[in-house]
């Protein structure tokens, strides 16, 4: 629902990291990622695989991706869609030589509507996991809305289950957007708004407002996305209200060069 605006923020991090990307065919792509910083620092081997189903303008199917690290830990997805509607996605990673997690999806995509189910870390045994049902409707050629229910379940959850239903609503113009959702967990409401504007072909700003009550706690967010297509080079940057942030020093650099200020 927040997509298009928080795609305009960067994705920051502590530390360096370095990317090399190597085309070994049309369908198939390799990357090397070294990252140096405090908490994760290590080598990362990811690999690419599209098939040649074309769905759309840079859509392709099946996808498969997989990565491992210096130590063993393996991530994999396979994403793959049926007919004009279904879309399968199964992710899961292996740690330690144990399975982390895993989990599945499946999404119908209609005209006006979109379906979806999710299911993630099932365990039979334990009775535990978490349960995602989506829906999402288009009234007319500006306004949509939908809901989302998520439904967790386990031992270690207070009552042995946890519900959570959200709300959301989208306006769309040709240049801007303005989508808000709003949900109700743990006795308390919470809420997120993001406005969306395209300045220019290569330059967009995005506002991002988050309130949660129970915490007691509000941010607004500013970012935006310049882009320098003769170059090749992204700039992307933001700022909050959380002015006493211990993180105000740190800077974002993935893949293209990205500023922030906090």
């Amino acid at each position: 629902m927040h997509r298009k605006c928080k795609d305009v923020f960067p994705n920051a991090f502590e530390g360096a990291r370095m990317l090399f990307n190597r085309g070994l065919s049309s369908h198939f792509q390799v990357s090397h990622t070294v990252n140096i910083n405090s908490q994760n620092s290590g080598y990362r081997f990811n690999t690419t695989y599209v098939g040649n189903k074309e769905t759309g303008p840079g859509e392709a199917f099946p996808v498969l991706l997989g990565d491992t690290d210096a130590s063993g830990n393996v991530n994999a997805m396979v994403m793959h869609q049926f007919g004009d509607h279904w879309r399968v996605k199964l992710n899961s990673s292996i740690e330690q030589g144990k399975m982390a997690g895993t989990q599945g999806s499946v999404d119908y995509r209609g005209r006006l509507s979109t379906m979806g189910i999710a299911l993630a870390n099932p365990d039979i045994i334990n009775d535990s996991g978490v349960f995602v049902g989506t829906f999402l409707r288009r009234l007319t050629d500006n306004l949509d809305i939908g809901a989302q229910l998520v439904n967790q379940y386990g031992n270690s959850i207070p009552g042995d289950k946890m519900t959570m239903l959200e709300y959301a609503a989208r306006w769309s113009a040709k240049d801007w957007i303005l989508s808000g959702t709003y949900s109700h967990s743990l006795g308390a409401p919470m809420m997120e708004a993001c406005y969306y504007h395209k300045q220019t072909e290569n330059l967009a700003f995005g506002v991002n407002f988050e309130a949660n009550w129970r915490l007691k706690e509000a941010t607004t967010s500013l970012g935006y996305t310049a882009e320098l297509p003769e170059v090749g080079v992204t700039f992307r940057g933001m700022c909050d209200s959380n002015l006493s942030s211990p993180e105000s020093s740190r800077s974002a650099y993935p893949g293209n060069y990205r500023s922030r200020s906090r």
